[in-house]
């Protein structure tokens, strides 16, 4: 209990890890039209499976590094038209940074952290793309707090004080004490006549 608020998302993306191939299809269809904003909207969704099912691995950097690109094709065609309407340039979005510094940290976790740059370049990466991916950090998912542990109250062990008592009290010489018990006139007279048998025996 409790736990499935935190990870609900997470089981979501999990449980859909079987359609990703739909949504690889759809971002590659999507970039053959020239969406570039549904292509990258596509890509994020695949890099967002990935996550749940193999993080760090190839299939995880080069979707990342596509989606990048997607986003980076779809800000120059709109600042083309931009341009074209003789409008101010307008500055990179948050999402191309998210997604550009996105892609950086999953080729260095991949390749390694020398190695990012070269498969940007592969990419067709231009130097502004490269910059935009140093300027933000991706903050990292932080799992959910741990609860401390209850400590259960400890027992009282009272046996050991027992067993002590009682491997003394089997050493111990047991006193008994005599009890003068009330006899019975049928018991003194029985007593008289085993007396009187025995001195018969006797004599």
């Amino acid at each position: 209990p409790g736990r499935e608020d935190v990870y609900s998302m997470q089981l979501q993306r999990l449980l859909c890890g079987s359609y990703s191939s739909v949504a690889m299809e759809s971002a590659r269809l999507w970039r053959e039209v020239g969406s570039h904003a549904n292509s990258a909207r596509d890509c994020f969704w695949v890099c967002q499976q990935l996550e749940e099912l193999c993080p760090a691995t190839c299939l995880h950097a080069h979707w990342a590094g596509e989606w990048a690109t997607r986003s980076w094709k779809h800000f120059m065609r709109e600042e083309r038209l931009n341009i074209s309407k003789k409008l101010p340039a307008s500055p990179m979005p948050s999402e191309l940074l998210r997604a550009a510094s996105y892609a950086r940290r999953s080729f260095g976790q991949c390749f390694g952290p020398r190695l990012w740059l070269p498969q940007a370049q592969h990419l067709g990466w231009p130097i502004q793309l490269v910059a935009a991916s140093l300027r933000e950090e991706v903050a990292a998912v932080k799992p959910p707090p741990r609860k401390p542990k209850q400590t259960r109250p400890r027992r009282m062990k009272c046996y050991k004080a027992a067993s002590i008592c009682w491997n003394d009290a089997r050493h111990m010489e047991v006193e008994m004490e005599e009890v003068n018990r009330p006899t019975l006139k049928g018991e003194e007279a029985m007593s008289e006549f085993s007396a009187a048998l025995q001195s018969l025996f006797q004599s």
